[in-house]
């Protein structure tokens, strides 16, 4: 190995005794003190023992970490399905690695032995191929990134290796829910998350991944880096106007007014109708889904199945009536036409609710009690 060869590893036994002359860091720090005196930002019963100090930001690029190694392969072909490069050490055995220096490779490792799919085209090449000179849609200290109609494109000048060595997670709420997968439902949005080392290129001039997105209609995304220890280095989120939700916005006229409702969100009564708005929505309140029950004056007003229950089960979900506007949330629902009593809101997930407020009708004025 060469001299000035470096790489971080989570656990070290393996290939501390195979290459015993590789200079390893300890990304949890049980052998370095400088991650062993990392702040932990938890409380004593969410902390994992010897797991959850991890490098600051920076250190790795400090300690000359210059590569990664991957699980041994026995063939060229599999070696490269794992790493950007891999060396053969003997017959039927290479080793996999990655490193964001290309010409530090071949310098070191250049040879016979060395196989590799890098395309020789630079970060600084790719970055500007992709994304020129455009503004991107999300700022960070960490990264720059650019939304476009099919794809994500996450971009930084002047990597280190400290940019590349985390997971990077990206959250996709739909502008129509139907389209969440099965697990998706359960939190609101789709995880289309990846290691950095799957995508595209990095080397010290840039560092860019690119993410193709699915075909659906998107209402919002979500953003960032989290280290093993799950502690987020940074992350952003970007909206997108809706066509449903914008037309709800226009509807409102009554901002003056005092919502029926005031809870996670405000519900107001225009006309023969309910929106729901709320300023700053998370993944939950657009995941969760709205029940709405409406008690009529009159029970023979119900449909048959329904006047059992003495209300109307209008229940729906947010990208149905509406969806996001902004960093907020607007819905709105048409009420039936038969005279109404009373009202009762609010959402569930789970089954378990979330917020519900109810507010009765004055018969004689038809006003809002």
């Amino acid at each position: 190995m060469p001299e000035d060869a470096v790489t971080v590893e989570r656990i070290l036994g393996i290939r501390g005794y195979y290459l015993s002359e590789l200079k390893i860091v300890d990304y949890f720090g049980l052998t370095d003190k400088t991650v062993a005196r990392n702040p932990v930002l938890y409380s004593n019963e969410e902390r994992r023992m010897a797991h959850d100090r991890v490098p600051p930001y920076g250190y790795l690029d400090q300690r000359g970490v210059n590569m990664r190694i991957r699980p041994p392969a026995r063939n060229e072909d599999v070696a490269l399905e794992r790493a950007k490069y891999a060396l053969q050490l003997g017959e039927e055995l290479w080793m996999p690695f990655d490193a964001i220096d290309h010409q530090w490779v071949q310098d070191s490792f250049g040879g016979p032995g060395l196989a590799s799919d890098h395309d020789g085209a630079s970060g600084i090449d790719v970055m500007n191929d992709l994304v020129g000179d455009r503004d991107p849609e999300i700022r960070s200290r960490f990264y720059d990134v650019h939304i476009f109609d099919d794809s994500v494109v996450y971009a930084k000048s002047s990597c280190i290796w400290d940019d590349v060595d985390h997971y990077v997670y990206l959250h996709l709420v739909p502008a129509d829910g139907s389209y969440l997968s099965h697990e998706g439902r359960l939190y609101g949005f789709d995880q289309l998350g990846f290691d950095f080392w799957e995508r595209d290129v990095a080397d010290p001039g840039a560092c860019v991944a690119r993410v193709d997105l699915p075909g659906y209609e998107i209402a919002s995304i979500k953003i960032g880096h989290v280290t093993e220890n799950a502690t987020v280095l940074w992350e952003g989120s970007y909206s997108v106007y809706t066509a449903g939700a914008v037309e709800a916005l226009r509807e409102m006229q009554f901002w003056g007014d005092e919502p029926e409702v005031q809870s996670s969100f405000d519900v107001f009564v225009e006309g023969n109708r309910l929106i729901y708005h709320k300023l700053s929505c998370s993944a939950e309140d657009v995941g969760a889904r709205f029940f709405l029950h409406v008690v009529p004056s009159d029970i023979d007003d119900l449909p048959a199945d329904r006047r059992q229950f003495g209300f109307d089960n209008l229940s729906f979900n947010l990208w149905q009536n509406g969806g996001r506007v902004g960093d907020g949330c607007v819905a709105r629902i048409d009420l039936p036409e038969y005279e109404i009593a009373s009202v009762r809101t609010g959402q569930f997930m789970s089954e378990e609710s979330i917020w519900e407020g109810s507010f009765e009708i004055d018969d004689a004025s038809d006003s809002v009690r």
